[in-house]
């Protein structure tokens, strides 16, 4: 049985069409990271398989999703481990849910942010290759 909730977060990223240095990220109707719970029988490609028919017009085995990292966040009164991934998507991918927002808006705060896509900004990196 395990001892914490655990969710997954997809970051789910683009280049812009017409600047390939310009960052935009998928948010919830929140604002927040695309996100699942994992429970019962379920593994963490379930919830990510779950995300993208969510907030993706494509197969969730098209996409190449890249681990970030693992936490443990406090949420309210309970703790929760927190797996996170990302992906990198064309820009003129249809969204079935969500809207873009560029990275220039959350560094500037314009955008509310959740941490756990901060620190999968931090890994960008790896999956953008």
């Amino acid at each position: 049985m395990l001892r914490y909730k655990v969710r997954v977060h997809l970051g789910i990223f683009c280049t812009t069409l017409r600047n390939q240095q310009e960052y935009k990220m998928l948010v919830d109707e929140n604002g927040g990271i695309p996100s699942e719970l994992l429970y019962g029988p379920h593994e963490v490609g379930d919830a990510l398989r779950k995300i993208s028919n969510k907030y993706l017009s494509v197969d969730a085995d098209w996409l190449d999703i890249r681990f970030s990292n693992i936490a443990n966040r406090d949420v309210g009164d309970d703790r929760e481990l927190h797996i996170n991934y990302g992906v990198a998507i064309p820009e003129d991918l249809h969204l079935k849910s969500g809207k873009w927002v560029s990275l220039e808006e959350c560094l500037k705060e314009h955008v509310y942010v959740d941490k756990n896509y901060h620190e999968i900004l931090s890994n960008l990196s790896l999956m953008m290759i």
